[in-house]
């Protein structure tokens, strides 16, 4: 085995001291702060905020004095927190996402790993190949994932409960990643909608199927974003829809915060790892996705479709 280079060892390490100096979680947890104050203004989700939201024992609180000041009528602070909570959340899941593949197998330079990763095809080809086509590994801890956001492959001494707790912790982290990997590969239309032109309507939409004596039978409405999407071309022609897709802000907040804390304790374990940086804490869910959308109260029916007219190729 061939000694380190000196010279790229020196490189690594300017550009680790570089790359940890300051964590991702930091920006995201400021976003999402100041969206949650901008949320308080909203009647429904004032109340809350202001008298602090706890779901699954983490709690928002919004002080009666933090404020921002809008030209932005109710209506639009709704649609705006309605927008802005999903790109924050998908921001968050990629970043966290991108993080981890960089860090995983303890390369030199998670920056470099991160900056090498290349199309969007190659990070959704990883994504789908790591978590979201392997089956769950019921029973049997994941070593990656465990090194990754606390430091070992194995259950270490140091760990502040016995093993099975170690464990039930690393399958829960293992749930996330899955949960979040899921998320961004099905919800990437509103994001990519988001991002081009922000070409998305935000509204509160109602849904319902009824008999022929006019009795509901299904009903969903609530918060809800609006785009178009499309099949492909078939003789000429290409089918277009408008898709509905139901949101639900609270939970997306703490899907949010939980992601936050995931970045956070990989850079804690990385700075440990390439800066010899005390740990400190890393986070610890003793929750699943879940447990969240079950107290945040999400709702069945997630999306639907309304066709239009066939658009032939000009």
């Amino acid at each position: 085995m061939s000694a380190p280079d000196p010279e790229m060892t020196a490189t690594f390490r300017r550009l680790n001291e570089s790359f940890y100096s300051s964590s991702p979680s930091l920006y995201f947890e400021q976003r999402l702060n100041s969206l949650l104050v901008v949320a308080a203004d909203d009647p429904e989700y004032g109340e809350r905020l202001r008298s602090g939201l706890t779901i699954v024992g983490q709690t928002f609180t919004v002080a009666p004095n933090e404020r921002v000041e809008s030209r932005l009528s109710g209506e639009d602070v709704r649609r705006f927190v309605t927008s802005e909570t999903q790109v924050l959340l998908h921001h968050a899941a990629e970043s966290l996402l991108r993080l981890y593949l960089a860090h995983e197998g303890r390369p030199p330079c998670p920056w470099l790993n991160i900056a090498s990763l290349g199309s969007f095809r190659q990070f959704w080809r990883a994504i789908d190949d790591r978590f979201v086509k392997p089956a769950p590994r019921e029973g049997r801890v994941d070593p990656l994932v465990a090194e990754t956001f606390l430091g070992s492959p194995v259950y270490p001494t140091s760990w502040p409960t016995d093993e099975n707790d170690w464990a039930s912790t690393v399958e829960r982290l293992s749930i996330w990643m899955r949960f979040f990997s899921r998320h961004l590969s099905e919800d990437a239309p509103i994001y990519n909608a988001a991002k081009h032109g922000f070409a998305l309507c935000s509204e509160e939409a109602y849904f319902a199927f009824k008999n022929d004596e006019g009795r509901t039978l299904i009903s969903h409405s609530g918060p809800s974003l609006e785009m178009l999407v499309h099949g492909d071309w078939a003789n000429n022609e290409r089918r277009w829809s408008i898709r509905t897709v139901w949101t639900n802000p609270v939970a997306s907040w703490f899907f949010c915060n939980v992601a936050i804390q995931m970045m956070e304790s990989i850079f804690r374990v990385g700075r440990f790892r390439h800066l010899g940086e005390a740990g400190g804490y890393l986070f610890n869910p003793d929750f699943t996705p879940i447990d969240v959308q079950t107290q945040a109260g999400v709702g069945g029916i997630k999306k639907f479709e309304t066709a239009l007219p066939l658009i032939e190729r000009k």
